[in-house]
């Protein structure tokens, strides 16, 4: 390894187990001292700053501290047995064990977090993300069950005509959009293409009709109702639109149309609670592309609504 080059790392997690710094070397149940020069170096949230670089050592280079076994016996004395030993699986660390207190828990600051191993710890923060969920979950079926329980509750699924970037790389705005709207059982109310461009402009569906045009037929159909889109923003190529356009509000919505609507896609996600144990997020959910499968989810998360109690 002579010669190599130390690498950097962005964050611990970053970090392979061999690497410790010099103080993580000390830490150990039997402390070493770095044995080897310096083999890599992590930039991470310290002590003093929000960005502290440390410097890195090999552990297999590392070699024992001065310590005798009788000042290591002293000093296992002083401490407490659970500084190294799991209190769950009993496993007796060499690195000394990570504090653990469930996110669910964290109102009760008296309570002490378990300590444990690296294993368990991994364990412990996907079972709290998993209670997590599960809250979530009732949030979002008691959701759905009031949205399906109203009559006026109306899927808006707007899918836009984007052309291709520009040659500098830079995005180009929507020219048109495609509206299909169904009530909660299904049904159709609206399927229109709306131009969100001038008719001279290439790409444009043959079938879109101006928006201005659409306008009252949107508003007789969706205004007096609770609109519930994938995304709270696959609304706003409209909703700019008539900013850009409209000169003066009118009896047909104007920007109100296209605003105040609820987001299925969160509500999904919480319900279907799929968390990528890597990151112990949420995974997010496919787009359903059309309303009349946006409502089969709707009626889905509602008829969970009350089949667990997570209090």
């Amino acid at each position: 390894m002579t010669g190599t080059i130390p690498r950097c790392y962005d964050g611990w997690s970053e970090v392979p187990a061999h690497l410790r710094t010099r103080t993580q070397l000390a830490d150990l149940d039997l402390p070493r001292v770095p044995g080897g020069p310096v083999r890599g170096y992590v930039t991470a949230p310290g002590a003093v700053r929000r960005r502290e670089t440390y410097d890195l050592y090999d552990l297999r280079e590392s070699i024992p501290s001065p310590a005798s076994a009788r000042q290591l016996e002293a000093a296992a004395a002083r401490r407490t047995r659970l500084d190294y030993d799991c209190a769950h699986c009993g496993a007796h660390t060499e690195t000394p064990l990570v504090p653990f207190r469930p996110q669910t828990e964290i109102s009760d600051p008296e309570r002490p977090g378990e300590p444990l191993c690296w294993c368990c710890l991994a364990i412990a923060r996907l079972r709290d993300a998993q209670t997590r969920c599960a809250q979530a979950r009732a949030d979002a079926t008691r959701w759905a069950a009031a949205r399906l329980a109203d009559p006026g509750t109306v899927l808006l699924n707007v899918t836009a005509t984007i052309p291709p970037p520009q040659p500098s790389g830079r995005a180009r705005k929507p020219i048109a959009a495609r509206i299909d709207a169904c009530d909660s059982a299904g049904a159709r109310i609206v399927e229109v293409t709306v131009a969100l461009a001038g008719p001279r402009t290439r790409g444009l569906p043959s079938d879109a009709i101006p928006l201005l045009d659409a306008r009252p037929m949107l508003h007789h159909r969706l205004g007096a109702r609770h609109r519930v889109a994938w995304h709270a923003t696959d609304l706003h190529p409209l909703r700019d639109h008539v900013a850009r356009t409209a000169a003066e509000p009118d009896e047909h919505g104007g920007l109100e149309l296209f605003a105040d609507v609820d987001a299925l896609a969160p509500r999904v996600a919480a319900w279907r609670g799929d968390i990528e144990p890597a990151t112990r997020t949420r995974r997010v959910p496919l787009h359903p592309g059309r309303a009349d499968r946006m409502a089969l989810l709707l009626r889905r998360i509602a008829a969970d609504h009350g089949k667990e109690d997570t209090t």
